[in-house]
């Protein structure tokens, strides 16, 4: 994901900036998923979202404590910055959260992010929707979002949106056992090989025991 920084429109601090920030609210995902408060019949407010990534996020020793909350910018309040990179986030408590979804907030963390001067932005989506499956890795649900820029077609710098989807309201493992889960081909399962019983090549009874063997 971060290679994507190394184009020449991207200032290498705002992206070492990006890539701490987003690199850390990953791992804050990995905890926040397995917390009792945050899995499935709890009732969470934003706020309570809000606190806890933000209390990971000062814990985080690659951020070393520069982090603010609610600082005014771009004409509004953001929620988070680490070194003028903001993240902005969203709670959801309906249909599953995909990147594709998210581009509704994108436009939110873009203008913060021009207020800041930078060109690279966080939205951090807890979804707390009901779970009809299991979730995958988090790799799965982490993407760019580019936003189009007013009155550009072709944006010598453009602005990009590191979108993060963090899957909450999970219920206990065991629960799965109880319920059907789907399932989907998997596409790159070898295939056994086909016998054959066409005529045997002349060989030696040698060969034959070999091939018979294989």
């Amino acid at each position: 994901m971060f290679s994507t920084l190394d184009a020449p429109p991207f200032d290498a601090e705002d992206s070492r900036a990006f890539g701490r920030l987003f690199a850390a609210c990953v791992r804050a995902a990995q905890v926040i998923m397995f917390e009792k408060t945050f899995m499935r019949g709890s009732r969470v407010s934003e706020a309570e979202f809000h606190d806890e990534l933000e209390r990971l996020l000062r814990a985080d020793p690659e951020l070393v404590g520069r982090l603010t909350r609610r600082d005014a910018v771009a004409g509004g309040f953001d929620d988070l910055s680490h070194d003028d990179v903001i993240a902005e986030l969203k709670v959801s408590r309906g249909a599953p959260v995909t990147v594709d979804h998210c581009v509704r907030y994108i436009g939110q963390p873009t203008q913060y992010g021009i207020g800041r001067g930078s060109q690279l932005s966080v939205l951090v989506v807890f979804d707390h929707g009901r779970k009809q499956a299991p979730p995958g890795v988090i790799d799965n649900y982490i993407d760019w979002l580019r936003p189009r820029l007013h009155g550009l077609d072709d944006t010598r710098y453009p602005s990009l949106v590191g979108v993060l989807i963090v899957n909450t309201n999970l219920p206990i493992p065991s629960t799965w056992s109880r319920r059907r889960v789907e399932t989907a081909p998997v596409s790159s399962r070898p295939q056994p090989a086909e016998p054959s019983f066409g005529p045997e090549s002349p060989s030696s009874d040698t060969g034959r025991g070999q091939d018979l063997h294989r």
